[in-house]
């Protein structure tokens, strides 16, 4: 009997988590969601590139972390280093993230007769993901993506990105300090927005929103991230006369300060977010949320949490956040229900599904 038998014997599963990078944006959710994998009886196992921060994350969580810098990531043969770790460990399951680790782990997956399941949240090109047994999609929008491009709708499963939805109530006894910081007065209506500063994510459509609102309504804007569209914003704020009234706050790695003093916040994006987390983790901040209508944040949002707007619309996104100045009762029934809807999304209960694929694919 093997050492993957075995395991199964024992009730548990061993999976392969595979990522062929070595520093992640989003590592400290991912790492929460393989803790609470591992108090389903999930035996996690790690291949990430070495160097960066990712490798000291996992191993100071527990983690078993192997590392492999792929020869030529674009020709999964040559990738051996892959195998000898997938061989050594011997896993029941291969879980990938992102289109590198999905081609090369899909590839050696196939090879060594153990199933792969991709995760998928962004909207890739079909040919990284050839070799999957199955696809977790972040949304039903990435979900349909996917189908689109040929994948059988019976082995694509929407599974959301999860958050650790404690870890974003205001604890009792906090200190604002973020208004001080900004000189943003105590009374002060407060909108929110975070991100990357790139063109397709429509910070300028909230800064043109705004312009039209700050002639009838007092409120600050917070923008909080960077990127290369930073200093055309900024001109941007200058020339509509909002400079002011906006802090650019650059990037923050904890922006839940910012979430716990705000008002509202705004998910500006022209063009379909995947998934949207940052409107997630506002909504479990307790934040009623405008946001485009489109894209991952639709599996979410919807109008008994906030506002739902046209995408790369001044004028719609104006007339959203107006009704939030405006209706303060509104605006906070709207923000209790966010909480309530971002619970579903809590990491414990991903956790579930995630754990139920693989052993469904593993079996």
């Amino acid at each position: 009997m093997n050492l993957s038998d075995k395991t199964k014997e024992k009730g548990k599963m061993r999976v392969l988590h595979y990522v062929d990078e070595n520093r992640l944006s989003w590592a400290q959710a991912w790492i929460q969601l393989l803790e609470a994998l591992r108090q389903r009886d999930i035996e996690n196992f790690v291949l990430c590139r070495p160097g960066g921060t990712l490798q000291g994350m996992l191993a100071g969580r527990g983690f078993a972390v192997s590392t492999c810098r792929p020869f030529l990531s674009w020709a999964p043969p040559l990738c051996a280093c892959v195998k000898d770790v997938i061989k050594r460990i011997k896993p029941d399951v291969i879980h990938t993230r992102l289109s590198q680790a999905a081609l090369i782990g899909g590839y050696w997956g196939k090879k060594l007769d153990i199933p792969v399941l991709c995760t998928v949240d962004k909207y890739p090109k079909a040919k990284y993901y050839r070799y999957a047994t199955h696809l977790a999609a972040c949304s039903s929008d990435v979900a349909g993506h996917m189908i689109s491009q040929g994948f059988d709708e019976s082995k694509v499963t929407v599974v959301s990105n999860p958050i650790d939805v404690s870890r974003y109530e205001r604890p009792k006894g906090y200190v604002p300090k973020m208004r001080k910081k900004s000189g943003t007065p105590e009374e002060t209506f407060v909108i929110l927005a975070a991100g990357r500063f790139v063109d397709w994510k429509g910070f300028d459509v909230l800064i043109k929103a705004c312009a039209d609102l700050a002639k009838f309504f007092d409120f600050r804007l917070w923008l909080a991230g960077d990127g290369p569209e930073r200093k055309d914003l900024e001109d941007l704020a200058l020339n509509l006369a909002v400079k002011d009234i906006t802090t650019f706050w650059g990037f923050i790695e904890d922006v839940r300060p910012l979430m716990w003093e705000a008002d509202l916040f705004v998910l500006p994006s022209k063009t379909p977010e995947p998934f949207g987390i940052v409107a997630l983790e506002a909504m479990a901040c307790g934040l009623s949320l405008v946001a485009t209508k489109a894209g991952g944040v639709l599996d979410f949002a919807d109008e008994a949490c906030g506002w739902l707007v046209k995408p790369n619309d001044p004028s719609d996104l104006a007339a959203a956040i107006k009704d939030a100045l405006s209706f303060e009762e509104a605006r906070k029934a709207k923000g209790s229900a966010a909480v309530k809807k971002a619970l579903r999304f809590d990491v414990g209960k991903i956790a579930e599904q995630y754990a139920a694929l693989y052993r469904k694919l593993g079996l």
